[in-house]
This record gives structure tokens, C-alpha cells and sequence, in this order.
């Protein structure tokens, strides 16, 4: 996992391929994070290709790194 919040724009759609990529993580820790329920791809209910918004990435990589997970509480402060 990036040490560094993944540049990707928020209403970007991303594959497997791009997430692993702005995540530095392989398809199989994505993979077993999905099954798990930490992050969510836009089309759950498919057999493969899924797609990730970019928004998602983000929210998981903050939660992973155990990072507020609601950017805009960040702006009230």
C-alpha cells in the first residue's frame, strides 16, 4: 500500500489493473479486500472486470491507512 494518497479523479472509473496500480497493491490483496467488503467496485455483481470509482479508491486507501474517511470534516476544522 502507497504511503501517498492515489492521484486519481473522483469521478474517474478505473479496472482492476489502474487500481492495483494507484494502490501499489497486487490483484490478489485487491481481490481479498473486495470479498471482504473494504472496497466496493461499481458493478459488485459481476463474474470478472470489475470497475472501481475513484472516489472508492480513495475512501479505501484512507481507511486502510487509518485516515479520517470523511474528507470534508477535514475543511471544517
Amino acid at each position: 500500500m502507497c504511503n501517498e494518497q492515489p492521484d486519481v479523479k473522483q469521478d474517474g472509473v478505473y479496472n482492476v489493473k489502474e487500481t492495483c496500480y494507484h494502490l501499489a497493491i497486487s490483484k490478489d490483496t485487491l481481490n481479498s479486500r473486495r470479498k471482504r467488503g473494504l472496497i466496493t467496485p461499481l458493478n459488485p455483481h459481476a463474474v470478472s472486470g470489475f470497475r472501481y470509482l475513484g472516489a472508492e479508491i480513495v475512501r479505501f486507501w484512507r481507511s486502510e491507512n487509518f485516515l479520517d474517511t470523511n474528507p470534508q470534516q477535514e475543511n471544517g476544522r
